[in-house]
């Protein structure tokens, strides 16, 4: 469902809003309704603590997390354990998760050209404060 209906869907309301075929305030619900959906997924696709730890997320002034979301809803399916920070995630939040967790790993996701470094700040914090994390980059198609 998420491939065939909820993904593309959130994609052409995008493409509708840059076109400016669609104003912020609808652009808004329509995110919304796929945001709830997507949360509701998330809550129904496994047991949290059912395989290995990973933090997801967006690092600080990145709020676009539908993607991410969908991934995260993807992952829990499989059966990893994730801990889903969120959109615009302190640098120091993402530390203090690792750790707290002993997450094996964390997913930062980077949707603009302007996300690069403040990735780059999560991953240095989050391995200073848990060496043995290994930190992924999910990059905008």
């Amino acid at each position: 469902m998420l491939h065939y209906l909820v993904l593309p869907s959130a994609g052409r309301v995008g493409e509708a809003w840059a076109a400016g075929q669609m104003d912020v305030g609808a652009e808004h619900l329509a995110s919304g309704v796929v945001s709830r959906r997507l949360s509701a997924l998330f809550d129904q696709g496994g047991l949290p603590g059912s395989g290995p730890r990973v933090l997801v997320g967006l690092p600080p002034d990145s709020r676009h997390e539908l993607g991410l979301l969908a991934f995260a809803v993807a992952l829990r399916r499989l059966g990893v354990d994730v801990l889903y920070l969120g959109a615009d995630v302190p640098v120091k939040s993402w530390a203090d998760a690792a750790t707290e967790s002993a997450a094996q790993a964390a997913v930062v996701a980077v949707g603009t050209a302007r996300a690069v470094s403040p990735a780059g700040e999560v991953a240095t914090d989050t391995r200073a404060a848990l060496p043995d994390i290994a930190v992924l980059f999910g990059v905008a198609a």
